[in-house]
C-alpha cells in the first residue's frame, strides 16, 4: 500500500463513517417516529450508534499500523470494520421497531 493509497482510503474511511452515522440517524428517526420505547433500548440504539463512527476510526488507525509495517493487500481488509456496528444498529431498530408498532396497534 502506498502513501497516496492510505490518504486516500483514510479520507473515504472517514467520510463513510460520517455518512454511515446520519443515515443511522436518520433510520432511527423514521423507523421510531411515534413509538414509545423503554429507555433501555434508547441507550442500547445511543451506545450502537456511536460505536458507528469509531470502529471507523479504528479502521483508519489499523490502516496506518498496517502501513507502518509494511503490510500489502490485506490492509484493505480493514475496511469492514464498521460493517458489523451498522449491521447490528439496523437489525436492532428493525426488531423493536416492528415489536412496538405492533404492540401500539394492538392498543389502538
Amino acid at each position: 500500500m502506498s502513501l497516496t493509497s492510505l490518504l486516500l482510503n483514510s479520507f473515504l474511511q472517514f467520510m463513510l463513517a460520517g455518512f454511515a452515522s446520519i443515515v443511522a440517524m436518520f433510520m432511527a428517526i423514521g423507523f421510531l417516529n411515534g413509538v414509545k420505547v423503554p429507555a433501555y433500548h434508547e441507550a442500547v440504539l445511543g451506545v450502537v450508534y456511536c460505536l458507528i463512527p469509531l470502529s471507523g476510526i479504528a479502521s483508519i488507525g489499523f490502516m496506518i499500523y498496517q502501513y507502518n509495517n509494511s503490510a500489502a493487500a490485506v490492509s484493505s481488509w480493514w475496511h469492514l470494520i464498521p460493517l458489523p456496528s451498522i449491521i447490528i444498529f439496523v437489525v436492532y431498530l428493525v426488531v423493536i421497531s416492528i415489536i412496538y408498532k405492533q404492540s401500539i396497534d394492538q392498543l389502538g
